[in-house]
């Protein structure tokens, strides 16, 4: 399995230090996950991590094309590759256990 931990950043400002306490508890891996266009939390946490001085990874996976009607939010996110499985899969790419 996949040890890591979760940080919901739901909002702006975030807690720097904390976030790069928990990156550097998990190997400086860092994954951000949004269910928008790029440019948002995600970016906020690499200027974050840019800043830092501190050797990190960063990857982000977010919306990269433009959604299409759907059925359901399952098949929405599907259709954009957010599902929790992707975001697992990713993780584990990172990792270098896929």
């Amino acid at each position: 399995g996949i040890d890591a931990s979760i940080i919901d950043l739901y909002s702006l400002p975030f807690d720097t230090d904390k976030l790069l306490d928990v990156a550097n508890d998990n190997g400086g891996m860092i994954l951000t996950v949004e269910d928008n266009y790029g440019g948002g939390i995600g970016s906020a946490v690499a200027d974050a991590v840019t800043e830092s001085g501190d050797g990190f990874t960063i990857e982000q996976m977010h919306v990269r094309r433009i959604p299409k009607s759907a059925r359901t939010v399952d098949d929405e996110l599907e259709y954009l590759g957010l599902r929790s499985v992707d975001v697992a899969r990713h993780a584990a790419r990172m990792l270098g256990v896929a």
